[in-house]
């Protein structure tokens, strides 16, 4: 330090003085700072901090709250699949050949399932053998509403007719025999009655016939007793 003292005009000397001038520079700073303001810095740095962790913990519980949602949806959406599994084995247990394929068809033809990108055409096509069989099923219908009438026609017509008058003629009979059946129970019933009424006025004639007799026989013994007390006197 001597030799810089010494040789004051030295590149050493100047080195030194700028040091001590950066080093004045720095105390005066560290003099002027706020101590306050760094106390708030650090405060609200860790306010800064803390609100960072708790947003964190609720970020990680939010995530584990969607895991276990997650989990149970996939879970449930596995019981479902299973079920629907289960359910449609049952179905197609004893379902062999056409009805196993038109079910299968049925199953797919889900135009806005996503998991399925044909579903859509696998619907028309449903659709299309749909209509293929109500065709086939009322094709005869719209092929006798087509045709004019022909011999078939006319022979079924007359036999419907023979039918119809067979019918009335077995009509006409049937009512005949029920009147005929009526009268008789009729007859046989007046003469149920003309029988029980006379059975009755016989049974009343010999009734009073028999009183007669009773009381006639009573007036006589009294008679009698009458004449032989008078008698006697």
């Amino acid at each position: 330090m001597e030799s810089y003292i010494k040789n004051r005009n030295s590149q050493q000397w100047r080195t030194y003085e700028n040091k001590l001038a950066q080093r004045k520079q720095a105390q005066d700073n560290l003099n002027k700072f706020d101590r306050k303001g760094l106390d708030d810095l650090k405060k609200r740095r860790q306010e800064y901090i803390d609100n960072w962790i708790a947003n964190l913990k609720g970020e990680q519980k939010r995530l584990n709250d969607n895991i276990v949602q997650t989990s149970t949806s996939i879970n449930k959406g596995l019981a479902t699949a299973d079920t629907a599994k289960n359910e449609f084995q049952d179905k197609i247990k004893d379902k062999k050949g056409f009805v196993l394929r038109f079910m299968v068809l049925e199953n797919l033809a889900t135009p806005n399932n996503p998991e399925i990108p044909e579903g859509a055409t696998i619907f028309m096509l449903l659709w299309l053998i749909r209509i293929l069989f109500f065709t086939i099923e009322i094709l005869p219908t719209i092929a006798k509403i087509a045709t004019p009438i022909g011999a078939y026609d006319r022979a079924i017509y007359r036999k419907e007719k023979d039918l119809e008058l067979e019918l009335e003629e077995r009509t006409s009979e049937y009512l005949k025999q029920q009147k005929t059946l009526r009268d008789i129970e009729y007859e046989a019933e007046q003469e149920q009655t003309k029988e029980r009424t006379q059975i009755e006025n016989g049974l009343h004639k010999e009734l009073l016939t028999e009183i007669a007799n009773v009381q006639n026989k009573i007036a006589r013994e009294k008679i009698e007793e009458f004449k032989k007390k008078h008698n006697a006197d």
